[in-house]
């Protein structure tokens, strides 16, 4: 377990480090009372420490709920990797891609307002949402949920999924905020039902195929919503 705990939270760390050109433009945008060096180093240890603390409730519960990320234990047992890893994320690729779009069909023009950057710096965000906010939601999240569900006597899947999504869909509010947009009631509800549109895709990938699956399905909706389909609709 301590080493898939130190080969999630390593991925999340690494994510987030690549991620950084797409962080400095939020920062930036934001307008804080800070350096966006100083800011930057404060939202990487804050988002280690939870890191930390969800990798190893996932590394320790997943397993028994029904959820695993096969890949990654498979290299931290050193013992050999799960057949399928190609289908796997061709799968997680297009249920991402689908999610990315059924979302931006939700959420309307006024209140979807993508960070003010280039192309190749919202395209760094990617590897936020693919690594730490599935560490996070997913692996840490959805698996408590699941544990905690069965404890009460809630054995379905979809509860859990439910919740972490909704959850998923309100965290991202703060950043509504700070881009500007009036924190309306329509631009709220907006917000909250199209990421849980995508979120509940990633759970459903994160049961069927492992956590890899929601990582690369979020990562794809990323590229969608922060990339392509800014530029495209310019």
């Amino acid at each position: 377990m301590k080493r898939l705990w130190a080969i999630v939270v390593s991925l999340g760390a690494a994510g987030f480090a690549l991620s950084s050109p797409f962080l400095l433009a939020s920062i930036r945008a934001a307008r804080l009372p800070v350096a966006p060096a100083v800011a930057l180093a404060l939202q990487f240890a804050q988002t280690l420490a939870l890191l930390a603390v969800a990798a190893y409730g996932g590394a320790r519960l997943c397993a028994s709920v029904g959820l695993d990320a096969p890949w990654l234990r498979a290299l931290a047992e050193k013992r050999e990797r799960p057949v399928g890893f190609a289908s796997m994320a061709i799968e997680a690729l297009a249920a991402g891609s689908v999610a990315a779009i059924a979302a931006r069909a939700i959420v309307p023009l006024s209140v979807w307002k993508p960070i003010q950057a280039g192309f190749w710096t919202r395209m760094s965000g990617a590897f936020y949402g693919g690594t730490v906010e599935e560490i996070l939601v997913r692996f840490g999240l959805l698996t408590a949920l699941m544990v905690l569900f069965r404890r009460v006597g809630l054995h379905g899947f979809w509860p859990a999924n439910l919740v972490a999504a909704l959850v998923f869909g309100a965290l991202h509010l703060p950043v509504l905020r700070l881009s500007g947009i009036p924190l309306t009631a329509g631009a709220i509800i907006a917000i909250i039902a199209g990421n849980t549109v995508v979120g509940l895709t990633f759970g459903w990938l994160y049961r069927r195929r492992g956590l890899e699956a929601a990582m690369l399905a979020h990562g794809a909706a990323d590229v969608w919503l922060q990339g392509f389909l800014p530029a495209l609709l310019a």
